[in-house]
C-alpha cells in the first residue's frame, strides 16, 4: 500500500534538465600523459626538454636527420677527454641530446611507454632521481668504455628506467597476473636493443651501465614501494641512492686514466710549434743570406720539437685511430725537416747529389706533404 503523498511525488514528472548527471570522462589518448592533473607529470617534461633541445639544435642549424659529431658536442655531448677535462656536467647533458630525429622519436617513444606504467608507482621524486641518476651512470659507463667517442641521446636512462622495472618484477610488488606479461615484454625490449647496439653504431657500454645501475636502484627503492606510509624511509632511500651514484661517479672520474686529455694537451702543443716553424720557414725562403741559416734553424728547432712531442704522444694509452694518426704526424715532421734542410741548401746554391738534385727531391717531398696533410684533415 502507498499513501496518497507518495502517489502524488510519483506523478510528478522528472525534470531532466535538472538532474545533475555524472560529468563526461574523457578517454584517454597518447596526449593524456601531457595532462599536469594525471600522474605522469615527470614523464610528460622529460620527453618535453628533450624535444624542445632538438628543436633548438635544428633551428640553430644542425641537421635534422644526422647532426655533426661537432654540433652534438658543441650542445653538450659526452666525450672522455673533455669530461676529466673539467666538463662533468655533460655527464647528464648528453641525455637530452639526440642524433637526429628518428634517434629522438624511438627514445620518447620508448620512454613514454614506460614511463605512464612507472612513474605513478614510483611516484614523481623517485622517478625523476631514478631517471637522471641512471643517465648520470649510463654516461660514466660510456666513458669508461669508450676513450675518444662522442655519445648522446636519452637511452642509458630509459634503460635505466627499464632495468628499474625489471628488479620490480622480479618482486611480489606488482601481482603475478599483470607481472608475467610485463616482465616477457621488458625482457624483450631489453633483449632486443641490446642486439641492435652490436651492430657497433649504439652505444652498449651506456645502455648496460643504465640498465645494471636500474636494476639496482629497483632493489633499493623496494622497501620504501612496500611501506608507503614510512615518508621517512623513502627520503633516506633517495638522498643514499644519489650519495651512491655521486661517489661512484667521483670515484670513477678519478681513477680514469685520461691518457687522451694528455694527447689533447700535446697535439695542441704541437700545432703551435708547426705554426711557428711553418713561419721561421716562410721567412728563411724570404731571408738573405746573412739571416738565412738562423731562419733554417728556428724552422728545424720547431719541427724537432713536433717530433718529440709526437714520440712522447706515441707512449699514451690512445685508441687505435689516434695512434695512426701519430703515425702521419711522424712522417709529416720527418718530412718537414728534410724539406727545410734541403730547401735552404738550395737556396745557398747547392744542387744536390749527382743524378738526385734538390729540385726534384723537394717536389717530391711537396707533393708527399700535400697528400699526408689531406689524410690528416680528414681524419679531424
Amino acid at each position: 500500500m502507498t499513501s496518497p503523498e507518495q502517489n502524488a511525488a510519483a506523478a510528478v514528472p522528472i525534470d531532466d534538465q535538472n538532474v545533475q548527471r555524472p560529468p563526461r570522462q574523457r578517454r584517454p589518448t597518447i596526449f593524456s600523459v601531457f595532462d599536469p592533473r594525471r600522474k605522469h607529470l615527470i614523464t610528460a617534461i622529460i620527453i618535453g626538454l628533450n624535444t624542445l633541445v632538438f628543436l633548438a639544435m635544428v633551428f640553430s642549424g644542425a641537421n635534422i636527420f644526422e647532426p655533426k659529431t661537432e654540433t652534438l658536442f658543441k650542445w653538450g655531448a659526452v666525450f672522455r677527454p673533455a669530461v676529466l677535462g673539467g666538463e662533468w656536467w655533460r655527464l647528464i647533458t648528453c641525455c637530452f641530446i639526440h642524433v637526429g630525429l628518428f634517434h629522438l622519436m624511438v627514445n620518447m617513444y620508448a620512454l613514454l611507454y614506460i614511463g605512464i606504467m612507472l612513474e605513478p608507482l614510483l611516484g614523481r621524486v623517485k622517478f625523476l632521481v631514478a631517471y637522471l641518476l641512471t643517465g648520470l651512470l649510463a654516461s660514466v659507463s660510456s666513458i669508461v668504455f669508450n676513450s675518444y667517442t662522442v655519445g648522446a641521446g636519452a637511452s642509458g636512462a630509459i634503460f635505466g628506467v627499464y632495468g628499474l622495472f625489471l628488479a620490480l618484477l622480479t618482486t611480489k610488488l606488482i601481482h603475478p597476473q599483470v607481472r608475467k606479461p610485463l616482465l616477457k615484454s621488458m625482457v624483450w625490449f631489453v633483449v632486443l636493443n641490446l642486439a641492435i647496439g652490436l651492430s657497433g653504431f649504439v652505444d652498449n657500454a651506456a645502455h648496460a651501465g643504465g640498465l645494471v645501475s636500474g636494476f639496482l636502484f629497483g632493489y633499493a627503492y623496494l622497501p620504501a614501494l612496500t611501506h608507503p606510509w614510512k615518508r621517512g624511509l623513502s627520503l633516506r632511500t633517495v638522498l643514499l641512492s644519489i650519495a651512491g651514484a655521486l661517489a661512484l661517479t667521483v670515484v670513477a672520474l678519478r681513477v680514469l686514466p685520461n691518457d687522451t686529455l694528455v694527447y689533447e694537451q700535446k697535439l695542441q702543443a704541437f700545432e703551435s710549434r708547426d705554426s711557428l716553424a711553418r713561419s721561421a720557414y716562410d721567412q728563411m725562403l724570404n731571408a738573405g743570406p746573412a739571416q738565412r741559416e738562423s731562419w733554417k734553424n728556428k724552422a728545424t728547432a720547431y719541427w724537432q720539437q713536433c717530433l718529440n712531442l709526437v714520440t712522447q704522444m706515441d707512449l699514451l694509452h690512445i685508441p687505435e685511430a689516434l695512434a695512426k694518426r701519430n703515425f702521419k704526424l711522424k712522417a709529416y715532421c720527418m718530412l718537414r725537416l728534410q724539406q727545410t734542410v734541403q730547401t735552404y741548401l738550395s737556396l745557398n746554391g747547392d744542387p744536390g747529389p749527382p743524378g738526385l738534385p734538390y729540385k726534384n727531391q723537394l717536389q717530391k717531398i711537396g707533393s708527399q706533404l700535400d697528400s699526408l696533410e689531406k689524410s690528416l684533415g680528414d681524419d679531424e
